[in-house]
């Protein structure tokens, strides 16, 4: 079993803490792709190429997160394992205290240490597809759901594969949108702390 660090957004990670995030969609690098032949019978090769491993495997989720005030001045490889952490997708703490406000600057996810980590993952499976080939059980396993618009008297219903390709559209700038990526698919189930 290997362990490996995955960033997640503050909903995303609030959505896994509450049950409704399983799945994570990434963009194959280039590199990986210019290696597969595109045909099903390679599909092992690339897959063996995974940067979020194979089943069995974990992911220490990152997040943006604070330390306390007198952690201000350091940067995080240099803060005392234990100090205590406030995470702003939810804001609690490592113990899981509620509090209001963060106590400390905020530091973006990709700077967190790991045992600032508060969430560890499982690989269930893992998969290569096109982005658009999303399925609406898919998207809400992504952590998203449907949604209703009615300004104006007009009752729009928006599905969970298009707030999921939406945001998946926004948060990728270097995949214009419609570009319809390849993408890992990495099925997961959260372990208890």
């Amino acid at each position: 079993m290997k362990e490996y660090p995955i960033l997640f957004s503050k909903p995303m990670a609030r959505a896994i803490r509450e049950g409704r995030k399983t799945q994570t969609r990434r963009i194959i690098n280039e590199r990986h792709l210019w290696k597969w032949t595109g045909r099903e019978e390679h599909m092992m090769d690339l897959l063996l190429m995974c940067p979020y491993g194979v089943p069995g495997d974990r992911l220490w989720v990152k997040e943006t997160y604070s330390f306390g005030k007198g952690w201000d001045g350091l940067p995080a490889i240099c803060v005392t394992k234990g100090a205590h952490a406030w995470y702003h997708a939810d804001g609690t703490t490592l113990g899981g205290e509620q509090l209001p406000t963060p106590y400390g600057r905020v530091r973006p996810s990709i700077h967190m240490p790991r045992w600032a980590s508060r969430i560890t993952l499982e690989v269930v499976s893992r998969r290569v597809e096109h982005v658009e080939d999303i399925t609406e059980a898919d998207a809400i396993a992504e952590g998203f759901s449907e949604s209703f618009d009615s300004a104006g008297g007009c009752h729009e219903r928006t599905t969970a594969c298009e707030n999921f390709l939406y945001t998946f559209y926004d948060l990728n700038e270097r995949a214009p949108r419609g570009s319809n990526p390849w993408v890992w698919v990495v099925e997961f189930r959260r372990l208890s702390v």
